[in-house]
C-alpha cells in the first residue's frame, strides 16, 4: 500500500514516514526517490550514517547511482549532529537547506530528517520545532520531502501519543509501517 500511494503522488507533498523495520522503511524511501528520479526530480537523501552505506543500500534496491550522481540529479548528504552545532540549530539547518538548493527551479524529492536522535525530549522537542517551522513555509519549496522517523524512538518518549499526532500535524500525509501493517493517513489542511 505504501508503494502505490507513493506512486500516485503528483504535487508537492511534505510526507512522514513511521516504521518500526528498517529495511521497510528503506524500500519506502528508496521507492519515492526513485519515481522522482524517474519524472526528472532531483533526490536528496539526508542521513547522520555514512553515505557510502547508503549508496551501496540504493544500488541494491535498483536506483542507477552512477547515472543519478553524474548527473547530478542524486545527492547523499551526511549531516552533523545540529543539536551541538556551535550557529544554532536553526542556523545549522538554514545552512543545511541552503547547501542543498532548495530555491533550484528543478522539482526534487528529499528523504531524511534533521535531528538523529528523537527519542529524548529535547531532541523531539526540536525536530517538532523544526518540521513545524518546514511546513509553515513549505508552499514556497519545490518539492516533496519523506521525513523519516523510527518509531523505536518516538516509542521511547513517555509522550509518544502526543508527539506523534503532533508530527502528523506538521504533514500533508503519514505513512504508519509498523508491525507489518500499512496505514496511510491524508491530513487535510
Amino acid at each position: 500500500m505504501p508503494l502505490s500511494f507513493i506512486d500516485n503522488i503528483d504535487a508537492k507533498r511534505h510526507l512522514m514516514l513511521v516504521h518500526d523495520d528498517p529495511k521497510k522503511a528503506r524500500e519506502i524511501e528508496f521507492h519515492f526517490l526513485r519515481r522522482g528520479l524517474e519524472k526528472g526530480e532531483r533526490g536528496i537523501y539526508l542521513t547522520h550514517d555514512d553515505p557510502k552505506l547508503i549508496e551501496h543500500d540504493m544500488e541494491r534496491y535498483g536506483i542507477n547511482l552512477r547515472h543519478y550522481k553524474k548527473s547530478g540529479m542524486l545527492h547523499v548528504y551526511q549531516l552533523s549532529n545540529l543539536m551541538v552545532h556551535s550557529e544554532g540549530i536553526l542556523k545549522a539547518a538554514e545552512n543545511i537547506m541552503h547547501q542543498i538548493d532548495m530555491g533550484s527551479k528543478v522539482p526534487f524529492r528529499i528523504v531524511g530528517r534533521f535531528v538523529q536522535n528523537v527519542g529524548f525530549e529535547e531532541g523531539i522537542s526540536v525536530e517538532y520545532y523544526l518540521e513545524k517551522t518546514f511546513h509553515a513555509l513549505f508552499d514556497d519549496s519545490n518539492g516533496s520531502f519523506m521525513c523519516t522517523y523510527d518509531f523505536s524512538q518516538i516509542q521511547s518518549n513517555n509522550e509518544w501519543r502526543t508527539w506523534l499526532h503532533r508530527l502528523e500535524m506538521c504533514h500533508h500525509a503519514s505513512i504508519l509501517n509498523i508491525c507489518e501493517n500499512a496505514q496511510i493517513k491524508i491530513n487535510a489542511r
